[in-house]
């Protein structure tokens, strides 16, 4: 899956490191270094989905920047996790 690859506006979806993947199924949030790529159309305060480096959905929450900000960025957080998708309970 690449992110810019779609047909519409949806969603954006934003592609992190594997290093954090296990973070994001704990519930954590994303941190602006661990991005890999996102939708161009991400906007601060929308809801965006999170999924790995092979395109596994991993969680939403809610983007805290726009696209330019989360790949530019090298601080701070980028994703406030709202949901993981993992299959331990917590």
């Amino acid at each position: 899956y690449l992110p810019t690859s779609g047909l519409g506006q949806g969603p954006a979806v934003l592609m992190v490191e594997q290093d954090a993947v296990e973070f994001v199924l704990r519930g954590r949030n994303v941190f602006h270094g661990f991005i890999v790529a996102c939708d161009p159309w991400l906007k601060a305060g929308q809801t965006c989905f999170i999924v790995d480096e092979q395109g596994t959905l991993i969680g939403h929450g809610l983007a805290q920047c726009d696209a330019d900000e989360a790949i530019r960025f090298k601080k701070g957080i980028a994703v406030r996790t709202r949901s993981d998708f993992s299959k331990t309970s917590k």
